[in-house]
């Protein structure tokens, strides 16, 4: 038995340590667990979560991994095929950090493409190397080109690049569109796992005036399993919590806190056969965890409504000022939505009305005074309406509206507690900028040394210096310093001059991190109070995505995995909640169990979700020509509006920040840029259908805002089958069920709910009273429900 005495020194000594941490890094920051993979060198930038990372130095052994620090990048190399946890171990002048390690067991994939021709340049890209043209040569051999890239569990797309060209490969019958009117190889590298491991949940908080104590339970999911006690460890932040304010009593675990702790509280450990388990956050703040009542402001509780300027409501007839031009596209054209609509819209309580508590607007800087041309077929003409073509760093479109305009609109959507966050567009500028005619040399060369175009060359060796269009010079951040300081104090400025709260970070993989890292260093130099918000946006692998989600850099990208997938499963006949609750588990894996990425259902660089639902467009179309070609403008099926709900809840019931695009609450149809930025509609021009996704989109976000369980609850999968999958979300006692019906057909499931004896609807005012532990529901077609548990 500890003495008080014993309990408290050694609570106090913890209790430092993590004044030590805080101090360096903040509240709540922590370095993630780093997952390996035989013979493949992953890295973690120190210098990302560690101020004095030039003194750090390893502290650890390991047989099953190489360690070595360069400069100041951890590497790390897995020298076998064995999986499971390890810890690792860093000193920092004074400080300790302890890393979580998770081996990842993985094989080898042959690539092949045969021919008797030995000077074909061939490559093979995809998905697993974002999709770089040059990075994975094949070799020639008897009659092919032949690569062996090894490979984690997952789903992989992929093409070969025969001598510049991309083609197919015909020796694969897997492909699936790629949303650009055209096709990819996949594959998928299963789990070999027969039987998947139980989770650790999160079940009660117990709070007397010294001290928290935390219980989780263990839910088996095989028989005689049980948790391996020797091989679970609970850290604070990077700091492994004594054995001694741990309790284990059968499947339950006891975790003691002192009542100062602020930071992250991570379960992370295996079974009794070696299966690793998916880890356990917890954030803390003032030894409590987080909930919507006393933390509301915190990120995790954010909705954000995305909305384009232009496109959104007209307040002022004033500035309206179309361009006329005979080749201009008219979905390319002004079509008058500016500042003043939307203070029009704050002051009649939309927002609030929606629930949404935080507004992310299209870039507001002036764009150029005529339509341009694109660089690419079918050369059609459009105008800078949506803001990401800047010819200044400081004025506002006069078609928007002013400086004073943004600033009222800012100030009352505060007074309604609204946060805004500005699109804020740091990869070009248009060629008419003060920027491009004063600095050329800061910008990117647009023809190539071997007479190329550098033009939306997306990825690979160019990813940082493409042109979007050949009159939007790109900056060369990393040969032009002076160019960071200016876009750097521009993105300042505004921060200081409008009092917004952060920023949408347009086309993040296209800037170096030498930027991110000096925006977000002087952010938090210049604003030391106050928490600023960047999320940005990224189409590429997992480990690109993540790259830039770090203390250094952003808050926050968009989830585009699940994304992806999702509208998939609620879409594509052929899709199956068991492989996509798989898909979930990757990404909880990768992204971390409570994580702040941004869930879409639609976006402005996306179809329209209700244009796939409706099946008025399908997934290997383009969807920008069908902008100009038969554009879907009316909802057919009532279906489709239960779709998007359910599409709409579940990202609601994941981990993230839940982003509704502007006409998502009505389901608003529409194809890709230009055909997802029709002008916005409001009540009085909505049918019946729309209004009631309407109202059930409203409550899906106030249960968001007001029940800790969706944000930041643990997920378990209580029924899976092709078209049917039952969630169950926990928080401390927060307990709900969400019911999804992806099929067209109603569905009968049959579950086992020991201990709890209501379910009520949280759409309605239904309640199910559970005489006996098992129940059967009927769901209907395409039905999504939400159930409190009641014990």
């Amino acid at each position: 038995m500890l003495s008080l005495l014993q309990f408290s020194v050694e609570i106090l000594l913890i209790r430092i340590t993590f004044i030590l941490i805080f101090l360096s890094n903040g509240i709540s920051q922590f370095i993630p667990t780093i997952q390996t993979q035989y013979q493949e060198y992953e890295t973690l930038i120190l210098s990302n979560y560690i101020n004095n990372h030039k003194e750090c130095k390893i502290n650890t052994f390991s047989d099953n991994l190489d360690l070595e620090i360069k400069s100041d990048t951890l590497l790390l190399l897995q020298k076998n095929t064995f999986n499971g946890l390890e810890l690792i171990e860093l000193r920092c002048s004074e400080q300790y950090y302890k890393i979580p390690v998770k081996k990842r067991s993985s094989e080898d994939i042959r690539f092949n493409y045969f021919s008797n021709n030995q000077e074909l340049s061939v490559f093979v890209m995809g998905n697993f190397n974002d999709w770089s043209r040059t990075s994975h040569p094949m070799k020639y051999s008897n009659g092919k080109y032949e690569s062996i890239i090894n490979f984690t569990t997952g789903k992989y797309e992929y093409k070969f690049v025969i001598n510049g060209d991309e083609v197919l490969d015909k020796n694969n019958r897997d492909s699936i569109p790629n949303g650009l009117g055209g096709w990819n190889n996949t594959f998928e590298i299963k789990e070999e796992k027969i039987n998947f491991p139980g989770k650790i949940i999160k079940s009660e908080v117990n709070d007397d005036t010294a001290q928290v104590i935390l219980k989780f339970k263990f839910n088996k999911n095989q028989n005689n399993e049980r948790l391996n006690i020797n091989k679970t460890f609970v850290l604070l932040n990077n700091s492994v919590l004594n054995q001694k304010y741990l309790r284990f009593t059968g499947n339950y675990l006891y975790i003691t806190l002192s009542k100062n702790f602020n930071g992250r509280l991570r379960i992370i450990g295996e079974n009794n056969f070696g299966q690793s388990l998916l880890e356990n956050h917890t954030i803390i703040k003032n030894g409590y965890p987080i909930n919507p009542e006393k933390n509301l402001n915190n990120f995790h509780f954010t909705v954000i409504y995305s909305l384009m300027i232009d496109r959104f409501y007209n307040g002022s007839r004033k500035n309206d000022n179309p361009f006329k031009n005979e080749y201009l596209e008219d979905l390319g054209n002004y079509k008058g939505g500016d500042i003043a609509g939307i203070i029009r819209k704050l002051k009649e309580g939309y927002f609030s009305n929606l629930g949404v508590n935080m507004l992310w607007i299209s870039p507001v800087l002036k764009g150029p005074s005529t339509p341009h041309v694109e660089s690419v077929p079918p050369f059609r003409t459009y105008s800078g309406y949506h803001g990401y073509w800047p010819t200044s760093n400081t004025e506002i479109e006069p078609r928007f509206g002013g400086r004073d305009d943004l600033k009222k609109m800012v100030e009352i959507a505060h007074e309604n507690k609204i946060k805004v966050i500005i699109d804020f567009v740091s990869n070009h500028v248009h060629e008419d900028h003060p920027y491009a005619i004063q600095y050329p040399s800061w910008f990117s060369e647009y023809e190539l040394p071997n007479g190329d175009k550098n033009l939306r060359k997306w990825d690979g060796e160019t990813r940082l210096t493409t042109w979007f269009e050949k009159f939007l010079p790109t900056f060369d951040y990393s040969s032009n310093p002076a160019a960071i300081e200016a876009v750097v104090s521009d993105a300042i400025n505004f921060l200081k001059d409008y009092n917004i709260d952060g920023f949408r970070q347009d086309a993040t993989k296209h800037v170096s991190h030498q930027f991110w890292k000096s925006l977000t260093k002087k952010i938090k130099k210049t604003f030391p109070e106050k928490d600023i918000f960047q999320i940005g946006e990224t189409f590429g692998s997992d480990e690109l995505i993540l790259s830039y989600v770090n203390p250094a850099e952003l808050n926050s990208q968009f989830n585009f995995n699940i994304y992806f997938n999702a509208r998939s499963l609620f879409v594509d006949l052929n899709s199956s909640f068991i492989s996509f609750n798989q898909v979930v588990e990757d990404v909880l894996n990768t992204y971390q169990p409570i994580n702040l990425m941004g869930t879409i259902t639609s976006s402005h660089d996306q179809v329209r979700f209700m244009a796939f639902a409706d099946e008025q467009i399908n997934f290997h179309e383009n969807g920008v020509e069908r902008s100009f070609n038969n554009l879907p403008t009316e909802v057919n099926n009532k279906s489709s509006y239960d779709k998007l709900f359910g599409f709409t809840a579940m990202n609601m019931s994941l981990p993230g920040i839940p982003v509704i695009y502007y006409g998502e609450e009505y389901g608003q149809i529409g194809a890709n840029d230009p055909g997802n930025r029709l002008n916005m509609r409001f009540q009085f021009n909505w049918n019946d259908s729309e209004r009631e996704l309407n109202k059930k989109i409203k409550q899906l976000i106030n249960l968001r805002k007001s029940n800790p369980a969706f944000a930041l609850g643990d997920l378990e999968f209580l029924y899976n089958s092709r078209n049917v999958s039952v969630w169950k979300k926990s928080y401390f006692g927060d307990e709900v069920l969400i019911l999804f019906n992806i099929s067209d057909k109603s569905e009968l499931i049959k579950l086992n709910l020991d201990d709890y004896k209501i379910l009520k609807s949280q759409l309605g005012n239904s309640e199910i009273l559970l005489k006996k532990s098992k129940i059967n529901i009927l769901l209907k077609p395409n039905e999504t429900r939400i159930y409190k548990l009641i014990k």
